[in-house]
């Protein structure tokens, strides 16, 4: 992905360039051999910018959540209602958490700027075990990693529509597993030892899985250039 940030490092509309991706459903029909794709959601697992771009990156909350205030405007930044980032943006105001990359991503959705990312994820987060920062225990998360490098970028520069929305269709499951579930239903009903006894339980397996996951690519390199 690194030679994805010389291809368009003049190019104003990509404003990101990640390697990751959600674990979504690969190309069909024309997209099989697709092996990067532009969309609008922010993917801030392993990435990379420009200053060009990072010089539009709008730090004043206040400002953004006025941008965005309208609800015709809003649905740009949340991809149609995928996920909640105007809430996000206030808990920010409140103090919850630093939340530049939510930031970030509303800094996008006001200059129209896409991110590349590749069809198959190259970089995972591995604190969705619970152990990482603003992170529950999420199994979404979890998936194969692609081990070669990409070699092939879109000329166009564009949204795949086939791609967007399988991201936004990831999203909202997530969405759905993460806040209404675990955070709703789960964390009420459950009296809260029991909860902290599982949630440790489910945090080593976890640990487990991924100390033999990444010892299996420990010693592998990437195939291309």
């Amino acid at each position: 992905m690194n030679k994805a940030l010389e291809k368009y490092k003049n190019i104003e509309k990509v404003m990101e360039i990640s390697g990751l991706c959600y674990p979504i459903k690969l190309g069909l029909n024309n997209n099989q051999d697709l092996e990067a794709f532009f969309t609008e959601e922010t993917m801030t697992y392993g990435w990379g910018t420009w200053k060009r771009a990072w010089n539009l990156f709008e730090p004043d909350v206040d400002k953004l959540l006025s941008i965005f205030s309208d609800k015709e405007i809003r649905k740009k930044l949340e991809l149609g209602g995928a996920i909640n980032y105007y809430s996000m943006l206030s808990n920010i105001k409140k103090g919850k958490y630093p939340g530049w990359d939510i930031r970030w991503h509303a800094s996008k959705r006001i200059h129209g700027g896409l991110t590349l990312c590749p069809t198959q994820s190259l970089t995972a987060n591995i604190g969705f075990d619970a152990s990482g920062q603003h992170c529950d225990i999420n199994f979404n998360y979890f998936f194969k990693l692609k081990m070669k490098a990409v070699l092939q970028f879109p000329d166009k520069i564009e949204v795949n529509e086939f791609y967007q929305e399988e991201l936004i269709k990831f999203l909202c499951k997530d969405n759905i597993v993460r806040y209404k579930f675990t955070r709703y239903v789960i964390k009420k009903i459950m009296p809260k030892i029991i909860l902290k006894f599982i949630k440790k339980i489910i945090q080593k397996i976890l640990q487990f899985k991924h100390f033999w996951y990444f010892k299996k690519y420990k010693n592998k390199n990437f195939i291309g250039n």
